[in-house]
């Protein structure tokens, strides 16, 4: 759990390059390139499950049962609960949403300074775990915080990570030239 969560959310801010975007770009790209998908996709699972539920199948072939679709959006928007087995892996692309938010905000509330950046993702990560340790995971709307704050860090340091390789290059171009 913990390797892959972690690799996930490094490689996913190796490749974001967010210091070149503004925070409604980033939020508007990110919507429709990770949250749209996942919440399309869970739509799509849900329909899926509804229809083997009409044959009485769901039971047989998943491990939920179909809740009704009131149930079923409400638990899926307000808490985050994917009710099909196979697209479980789905809250991987939801806590990145909730990532890249959140690790935009704080790059604007430090003035865009590195090592305060660092400093409040470190805090956030030893918080998320706190909950994660007390058993208390509180959502806002579909996002699991504790899993949006400890996946903020790993995405922060890659970003920290790639920008000191960008800067050691240029600075070895420079040497050379």
């Amino acid at each position: 759990y913990q390797f892959h969560m972690a690799a996930f959310f490094f490689l996913s801010g190796y490749m974001s390059h967010p210091e070149k975007r503004s925070f409604i770009r980033t939020f508007f790209d990110k919507f429709f390139s990770v949250l749209l998908p996942a919440i399309v996709t869970v739509l799509f699972g849900l329909i899926v499950l509804w229809l083997l539920h009409l044959g009485n199948y769901d039971i047989t072939l998943s491990a939920w049962e179909f809740p009704g679709w009131s149930q079923a959006l409400r638990t899926f928007f307000l808490r985050g609960d994917i009710y099909v087995d196979v697209l479980g892996a789905n809250w991987f692309l939801i806590t990145l949403f909730g990532v890249c938010i959140l690790n935009r905000f704080i790059y604007l509330l430090t003035y865009k300074s590195p090592t305060y950046h660092m400093l409040i993702c470190a805090g956030l990560y030893i918080i998320g775990y706190v909950m994660v340790d007390m058993g208390h995971i509180p959502h806002i709307g579909m996002f699991p915080l504790d899993l949006v704050l400890i996946g903020n860090f790993y995405f922060q340091l890659s970003i920290q990570e790639y920008l000191c390789s960008e800067n050691n290059t240029l600075t070895h171009k420079r040497n050379f030239q």
